[in-house]
């Protein structure tokens, strides 16, 4: 049994097709299982965390139909330059439920960012993943948040000072962070409480 629900895990994170009712089922099973933590719980839902705090799965968990409606799988990391990190690896929603709305800023901010006090963006440089990103860095920047650009290669950090005089945007644009190519691997968006 072990090896069986290893596999069709892996066939999720592989695949990442959690739109396949069936697949999102076996998942949603299988971590539910695994609930090391209830984060809220309603009538309709259960959001809660799987792993051991240092890796492991958010998942929304729809009682109705048994699904998981939004899923965040995210790890730590303990830098010797920086302080500890955790990054969300997968992120994926149903758009149609009625309880995914507002709840990736809740998640992001109101518990990853909470619990471990520094998000890092991973090293994955696609154009959704950046607009993700800069979303989030504007919402953490209206909260009072420090947002940057960290160099894993270089063991820095670039943090925006809003004081400065210069746009958010203006100060990305010129710490050109963000790219299709290899380069820009070692580059990662940093938000920290």
């Amino acid at each position: 049994m072990p090896l069986m629900a290893a596999a069709s895990t892996l066939r999720v994170r592989a695949a990442g097709n959690l739109d396949d009712p069936a697949v999102n089922h076996v998942f949603a099973a299988e971590h539910l299982a695994k609930r090391a933590e209830t984060i809220e719980q309603t009538a309709d839902y259960i959001i809660f965390r799987t792993g051991d705090g240092e890796r492991g799965w958010i998942v929304l968990y729809n009682n109705t139909d048994q699904s998981a409606d939004y899923v965040v799988q995210y790890r730590t990391r303990n830098w010797n330059w920086m302080n500890k990190s955790v990054t969300q690896c997968v992120l994926w929603r149903n758009a149609a439920s009625p309880y995914v709305g507002g709840l990736t800023e809740r998640i992001f901010f109101g518990h990853l960012l909470s619990t471990y006090q520094t998000i890092m963006s991973d090293y994955r440089q696609t154009p959704s993943g950046h607009d993700f990103w800069i979303a989030r860095m504007k919402q953490a920047i209206s909260r009072g948040h420090r947002v940057g650009v960290a160099n894993t290669n270089h063991h820095t950090v670039a943090w925006f000072d809003p004081a400065a005089g210069r746009t958010f945007l203006a100060w990305l644009r010129q710490q050109d962070a963000y790219g299709p190519t290899a380069k820009y691997q070692s580059l990662r968006y940093v938000i920290s409480a």
